[in-house]
């Protein structure tokens, strides 16, 4: 599991960074700079808290065998366990092996409430002939402060 911040935050991080270079010269305003960046830096902690608290990542199950043939196209069905029962959207992504290609690299998946498990088919097309292992499924969610 890899934690991310989201675009908001860098861009919020950079525009502060900018009020601090440019009130610099400034020591009139550095209380003001020094508030903003504080702000910043309190929100993001207290944002990956919130969000580390609340974080049940569904599980991602596939069959053991998906039969595929050379250059047609095809799918694999995945289910998509929804512990916690709400409803949530995602960004998801399945990097598939060497000879296999996904026909979208990412998608937004939104599991319903109350609802345990949900399945979607992730198409693909096998360019080669072969036994295929290392599928890696990737999830993407918003913090709880966006």
């Amino acid at each position: 599991m890899s934690l991310v911040p989201s675009s908001r935050l860098v861009w919020l991080v950079l525009l502060v960074a900018a009020f601090a270079a440019l009130a610099g010269p400034l020591p009139e305003l550095a209380p003001l700079w020094l508030l903003l960046g504080g702000g910043l830096l309190l929100a993001a902690v207290a944002d990956l808290a919130l969000s580390l608290n609340r974080l049940e990542l569904p599980e991602v199950a596939a069959p053991e065998v998906v039969r595929l043939t050379k250059d047609r196209p095809g799918s694999i069905p995945l289910r998509l366990s929804n512990p916690d029962k709400r409803a949530r959207g995602m960004l998801f992504g399945l990097a598939l092996p060497d000879g296999v290609e996904a026909v979208e690299l990412e998608r937004e998946v939104l599991l319903p409430a109350d609802v345990a498990q949900s399945n979607i088919d992730w198409p693909c097309l096998a360019r080669r002939r072969g036994v295929f292992r290392g599928v890696l499924a990737c999830l993407e969610v918003a913090s709880s402060l966006g």
